[in-house]
C-alpha cells in the first residue's frame, strides 16, 4: 500500500501526533484548542518533527508557542486569543512565512522585529491585536509587505505612518480614521493600489483629487454618510471620484 507523506486536518487530540508512524508527514496542523481539553505543550512540540507549512490554532490558549520558531518550512501561520511574553521569538528562524494573520491577542512589539528578515512575507493581517510599544514602529521596516490590514479598538492613526515606510506595499485596509496629513501620505506609497477605511472618514474631495488623478490604478474604500444619513462604503476612484462628490453633496472648491 501507498503510505502517506501528507497528513491535512483539523485534530482535536494530541494523541494523533503522538501516534503518528515514522513515515507520516504532516504538512497542515488545524485545531480549535478549546475543543480539545487534553492538549499539552509536549504535543505541539511534535510539531517540529514535521515539515509543517501552514498552522492554524484557534481559541484561548494558554500554551508554550516557542515551537513555531522550530516550523522551518512554515508559510502560513494563524493564531487568535493569544497572549505572547515579552521574551517570546516566534519567528527568529521562519524564512518561509509568507502570510501570518493574528487576531484578538497582546504581544510586545519586540516579537514582530523578526520579521524584518523574512523577505518571503507579504501578508499580514491584524484584528484585534493590542501590540506594546506600537504596531508602526514594529513594523515599518519589514519592507516585503504587500498587503496590510490592521482593524481593531486598539489602532490609532499612527499606522499611516507605514504608507511612507513600505515601498511594496499594494493594499492597505485599517479601522484607524485618517486626518488631513494622513491622507497625503497616500501620495508617498507609490505601488499602493487599494486603500480601505473601516470607519466613518471625512473626505475632503480637494485633497484627493490630485492624488486619484495622478494615479489611475488606486481606489479608495471609504465608509461615509449618505444623503439619507446612512453608512455607505464608496468606491473612490479617479473615474468615480466626480459621481460620489454629486451623490453625497461633497462641497468643494468650484462652488
Amino acid at each position: 500500500s501507498t503510505r502517506p507523506d501528507v497528513l491535512t486536518g483539523r485534530f482535536v487530540s494530541g494523541s494523533w501526533l503522538e501516534h503518528l508512524k515514522g513515515e507520516h508527514r504532516l504538512r497542515s496542523f488545524i485545531i480549535n484548542v478549546e475543543n480539545s481539553p487534553n492538549l499539552q505543550d509536549k504535543n505541539f512540540a511534535l510539531l517540529t518533527l514535521h515539515p509543517i507549512r501552514h498552522l492554524v490554532i484557534e481559541g484561548k490558549q494558554d500554551f508554550n508557542l516557542s515551537f513555531i520558531s522550530k516550523l522551518h518550512h512554515l508559510e502560513t501561520l494563524k493564531l487568535s486569543k493569544f497572549h505572547a511574553h515579552t521574551n517570546a521569538r516566534w519567528f527568529i528562524d521562519c524564512p518561509n512565512l509568507q502570510d501570518l494573520e493574528l487576531q484578538d491577542g497582546i504581544l510586545d512589539a519586540s516579537l514582530l522585529y523578526p520579521l524584518n528578515d523574512i523577505p518571503s512575507l507579504t501578508t499580514l493581517y491584524l484584528d484585534g491585536v493590542e501590540v506594546n510599544d506600537g504596531i508602526s514602529m514594529a513594523l515599518r521596516h519589514v519592507t516585503s509587505l504587500q498587503d496590510i490590514t490592521i482593524l481593531g479598538d486598539h489602532v490609532d492613526r499612527s499606522v499611516f505612518e507605514l504608507l511612507s515606510y513600505l515601498p511594496a506595499l499594494q493594499s492597505f485596509t485599517t479601522s484607524a480614521v485618517p486626518n488631513h496629513a494622513d491622507f497625503q501620505k497616500v501620495a508617498t506609497a507609490t505601488a499602493l493600489k487599494s486603500l480601505t477605511l473601516k470607519s466613518e472618514t471625512v473626505i475632503d474631495p480637494e485633497q484627493i483629487r490630485p492624488i486619484l488623478q495622478d494615479r489611475p490604478y488606486l481606489h479608495i474604500n471609504v465608509v461615509v454618510e449618505s444623503t439619507q444619513k446612512r453608512l455607505i462604503m464608496a468606491r473612490l476612484t479617479a473615474e468615480t471620484l466626480e459621481y460620489w462628490i454629486t451623490q453625497l453633496n461633497w462641497a468643494t472648491g468650484n462652488e
